[in-house]
């Protein structure tokens, strides 16, 4: 029984330490509310969405941010539609057929009585320009005034007026070389357009170009605003949260690195001697009393009706766990009992054995 009352009474003292523990955890974290709220005013303070739409002069934000005026789709298609247009305006699509025209007046077939100049080797080794009415054409020679010229001694670029397989050949060439050219400027000035309105679109439409990506400047706004705002409040919410511990008389305990209140309801002693228990720990030993006085009879400091056992050194008796109760009056006269009380032991060996 004595064991019991030892472990009930040390269970107890652990479970009041628990308890004010928990209550400080509590109190605590009841101010968190308190402390987000003025961390909030403090960044509003700072902070506000016309200051950070001046500050970002790289970004260049336009206060106050609007949504875009097109959507991304609707930009893209005012984009194509504008760089058509000038690269139209400056690289005509006719300009395609005009080259294929050419190549065939370039390349046309002369025929008997023409009158031509063409570059050909007459007895000599070198090709040298020569004039004069067409008189026949063959396969193999052709007569100039009069001169006959073998097909092979007329020069390349003119060969083409007289054979035509030479001919085909030299109009798909010229077309293809020309067109091509005619392609690359055409898309060369296309790219440097497209780079232009596209810039010139976008900004007019709303957009800011981040990471070669064109977003919503509002959007981009608020999401830099948005970390703006919460690197400032995690930046000012440490202090405030101190200075609010402070107020409510919290003291930081470098011991166990936490945040504590001081005990300001410890009684004082008989004799003005500081250090009895705390207010609650007083109440559970009180209960204690009670429990122990069920069981002992009176307020718990001695059986009511067993003889006394003299003291066993070490063993702890009420009055050392607790010390002696408060002072009883005198009991009255006990009277005499109908029948003889049943022998067989001290009353406490009754309650060990029920132990």
């Amino acid at each position: 029984m004595r064991t019991w009352l030892l472990v009930l009474s040390a269970s107890a003292t652990i479970c009041v330490s628990a308890a004010l523990a928990g209550t400080n955890d509590d109190e605590l974290k009841s101010f968190d509310y308190d402390i987000e709220v003025k961390t909030i005013q403090a960044v509003n303070q700072v902070l506000t969405p016309k200051k950070f739409a001046e500050q970002m002069t790289q970004l260049k934000f336009e206060f106050p941010v609007l949504p875009p005026k097109r959507t991304d789709e609707e930009v893209k298609e005012l984009i194509t539609i504008e760089v058509e247009r000038l690269v139209d305006e400056k690289y005509p699509r006719s300009r395609f057929d005009e080259i294929v025209t050419e190549a065939q007046r370039k390349f046309v077939i002369y025929r008997v009585g023409d009158k031509v100049t063409i570059k050909a080797r007459s007895r000599n080794p070198e090709f040298r320009e020569m004039t004069g009415t067409i008189r026949l054409i063959t396969l193999e020679n052709v007569k100039l005034g009069d001169e006959v010229l073998a097909m092979s001694d007329i020069a390349p670029a003119d060969l083409p007026h007289f054979d035509l397989r030479v001919r085909a050949s030299a109009v798909e060439n010229y077309v293809q070389l020309n067109q091509r050219r005619y392609r690359e400027a055409r898309e060369t000035y296309m790219v440097e357009k497209r780079a232009e309105l596209t810039a010139l679109i976008y900004s007019q439409s709303g957009y800011l170009q981040v990471k070669q990506k064109w977003l919503p400047a509002k959007l981009v706004f608020e999401s830099l605003y948005k970390q703006e705002r919460k690197r400032l409040f995690d930046q000012l919410r440490p202090a405030i949260a101190v200075s609010i511990y402070k107020e409510n008389q919290y003291t930081f305990d470098e011991e166990k690195k936490a945040w504590v209140k001081p005990v300001l309801d410890t009684p004082i002693a008989a004799g003005g001697v500081p250090g009895a228990p705390t207010t609650e720990l007083a109440a559970v030993e009180a209960e204690l009393r009670s429990i122990v006085g069920q069981i002992y009879g009176g307020d718990g400091s001695t059986p009511a009706t067993a003889p006394e056992k003299p003291a066993v050194p070490g063993v702890e008796t009420p009055e050392s766990l607790f010390g002696p109760g408060p002072a009883k009056a005198p009991a009255p006269a006990p009277t005499p009992a109908p029948a003889a009380a049943p022998t067989g032991g001290d009353v406490r060996d009754l309650y060990d054995e029920a132990d």
